[in-house]
């Protein structure tokens, strides 16, 4: 008998650990869910077609119209009215390879042409955001008939 109740005792405790391991493995399974969410959100935030949100796009507009446009851009166009080579924005989103982390690092370069307008982070990124911008989509295949 007393056999039996150790065998008993035994199967009490293997299914206080499977029901407890149980639940470890659903708070296992919900907090590899959320890291999912998390891993999911972050890579697709990160690849927006202008790497920012539409006010940075708007902001970098209104910084690019009132300190780059004598320079850079045409009224109304991200194409350059300036002199000699500067080139205009919409030549700057379109160069192969162009990025918009790109941007920003050459803004924090200072350029020696430019003159250095002592930009902010968020300032550089806003730019950066109009930059690229101004990238064309690129055309989409017609969908087969």
């Amino acid at each position: 008998m007393q056999a039996k109740s150790r065998l008993n005792e035994g199967d009490g405790r293997r299914a206080a650990e499977q029901h407890h391991g149980g639940a470890r493995a659903r708070s296992g399974v919900a907090a590899r869910w959320r890291a999912l969410t998390a891993a999911v959100w972050l890579f697709a935030t990160s690849f927006t077609p202008a790497g920012a949100a539409g006010s940075d796009v708007a902001d970098g507009r209104a910084l690019a119209e009132r300190l780059c446009a004598d320079c850079h851009l045409n009224p109304g166009q991200g194409d350059k009215s300036g002199p000699g080579t500067v080139p205009g924005f919409a030549a700057v989103a379109v160069r192969p390879g162009q990025t918009h982390e790109g941007i920003v690092d050459w803004l924090k370069s200072t350029p020696p042409m430019m003159p250095n307008h002592h930009l902010s982070q968020e300032e550089m990124q806003a730019l950066a955001a109009f930059i690229m911008s101004l990238q064309k989509s690129p055309a989409r295949p017609s969908p087969p008939q």
